[in-house]
């Protein structure tokens, strides 16, 4: 069941909102079987995939296409700290965002999560979140000038929002680099509207 709510007063953009009974999580079996097709796949062998969502499957192959390292002990720091800072300077939601990030961390200051702004090439802009899976986070470099990028770490969240260009997650294994199969993440597109004539 789907219900759509208007997302402003002009009525041109709309919010699809999932009745919670239509979302389906994973089960411990299936992502266990995720595991195992990653195994399979990295030994070089197709086996298992069918237990792995094709949007996934799709982001592995182009994964190994680009010839993405699945090893990798942490996310490339591809912006030096001027051109990061060039990047922020313009960015209209990073003027918004830090203080509705500190909110959302402070309702969920006992929650270990980190909430990740990134631009539409996947580079970290902006990060808060729990302490210790900050910290978590600084070991990987999934730091403000981190790449999320598919053609540096596989697949990932960041990455799958910008293929898509919706709402999408990516959880645990499905990852392509194993230095993220500890994650689970969910990411929406930030779309700008059009300005009102």
């Amino acid at each position: 069941m789907e219900q759509q709510e208007t997302l402003d007063s002009r009525q041109s953009q709309v919010l699809t909102i999932r009745d919670r009974a239509s979302v389906s999580v994973p089960t411990r079996q299936a992502m266990r079987a995720v595991a195992t097709a990653w195994d399979a796949l990295m030994a070089g062998e197709e086996r298992g995939l069918e237990h792995v969502r094709p949007s996934i499957r799709a982001s592995w192959a182009r994964s190994q296409r680009l010839g993405v390292n699945p090893y990798l002990p942490g996310l490339p720091v591809v912006l030096a700290a001027e051109e990061l800072e060039a990047l922020q300077e313009p960015a209209d939601l990073l003027a918004v965002a830090p203080p509705l990030f500190e909110a959302v961390v402070t309702t969920w200051r006992d929650e270990p999560f980190i909430i990740t702004l990134s631009d539409l090439r996947g580079r970290i802009l902006h990060t808060n979140g729990h302490p210790r899976v900050l910290e978590r986070a600084r070991e990987l470099n999934a730091v403000p000038g981190g790449s999320m990028a598919e053609e540096y770490i596989g697949t990932a969240t960041a990455n799958a929002v910008l293929t898509s260009g919706q709402a999408e997650y990516v959880l645990w294994s499905e990852h392509y680099c194993q230095m993220l199969h500890g994650w689970a993440g969910l990411g929406v597109p930030v779309l700008t509207l059009p300005p009102m004539s």
